[in-house]
């Protein structure tokens, strides 16, 4: 199991997410009083109650150091955005805590079946939160999360759950065939460390772990200069030559940057490499498609 984390947030979660095009006939001359008019539609009224939950189409969610979980993406057209996301507490014994849940996204939490916090619309920001004290039982607590949220230029598609007053609080995942592999997977990305010239790994690395040489740029379609090298059972490797690069698992990934090379020169030679860089990209990186760029350098 894992412990959460020093302010209480849970770090174990499965998830799924969803985007699809969304239309309206609602008119404002005002952006943005009609996105929050847009968003307050959107949110959907969910149950008291939920019954079992299948989550064979819930993958793993792994961001080291994060206790976000995050669907965050850029939207050029309108889309209603949908994700649940889910976790497991263990209690050695009955116990009574206080749940926080933080996200910018209509929300509702489920605790064993039951609903007891809400978010009730979404928001560009400051982000919201929703507070329930609640009694864990014995052994493993289920909790569900429901959202929903208008994607929108950058939408932040995000939620966390934070766990006060509860001691010996441990989390895991609620599909209990994969929870071992979660926890061992997880467990050795996080215990990766980096030293002066090499990268030491807590154990031999798994089978099919990737070392991805990753070609920095915020260029469309850059990732096809990425190039993958098979670190099968290392235990350490000399530091990439790259300022980013990816040690990554099936269905895992962990990034990191070399801050060593991405110190910067003299101010003078910074400030130029920062302007090439700009006018040097023509399409900015949507995933699934480029945003055409045009620069104005003053």
């Amino acid at each position: 199991m894992k412990q959460l984390d020093r302010n209480g947030f849970v770090r174990s979660w499965l998830y799924t997410s969803s985007a699809e095009p969304y239309t309206t006939d609602l008119k404002d001359r005002n952006q943005l009083r009609l996105e929050g008019l847009l968003r307050s539609k959107i949110a959907e009224e969910h149950p008291e109650t939920i019954g079992k939950t299948d989550f064979s189409e819930f993958r793993p969610f792994y961001s080291h150091g994060a206790v976000f979980v995050s669907a965050s993406d850029f939207y050029s057209t309108l889309h209603l955005v949908k994700m649940k996301a889910a976790t497991v507490l263990h209690a050695k014994a009955e116990t009574k805590v206080r749940l926080v849940l933080w996200s910018y996204m209509a929300s509702s939490l489920y605790l064993n079946g039951r609903r007891c916090a809400v978010i009730d619309k979404p928001q560009y920001k400051p982000i919201k939160k929703a507070e329930a004290e609640v009694v864990l039982r014995e052994g493993r607590n289920e909790i569900l999360l429901l959202m929903e949220n208008l994607g929108v230029r950058d939408t932040r598609n995000m939620v966390a759950l934070q766990v006060l007053d509860g001691n010996d609080i441990t989390t895991g995942i609620p599909d209990e065939g994969r929870e071992a592999e979660y926890l061992s997977t997880t467990d050795f990305l996080d215990n990766i460390r980096i030293g002066y010239d090499k990268l030491v790994f807590p154990s031999p690395c798994p089978e099919g772990t990737v070392l991805v040489h990753r070609f920095e740029s915020p260029e469309y379609r850059s990732w096809e200069r990425n190039r993958d090298e098979d670190i099968t059972g290392r235990v350490e490797i000399a530091l990439p030559s790259e300022k980013e690069f990816i040690i990554k698992l099936p269905g895992y990934r962990r990034f990191f940057e070399n801050i060593k090379l991405k110190r910067p020169g003299s101010s003078a030679g910074s400030f130029e490499n920062i302007l090439r860089s700009i006018s040097e990209t023509r399409l900015l990186n949507r995933g699934s498609h480029g945003f055409a760029a045009f620069h104005i350098l003053a």
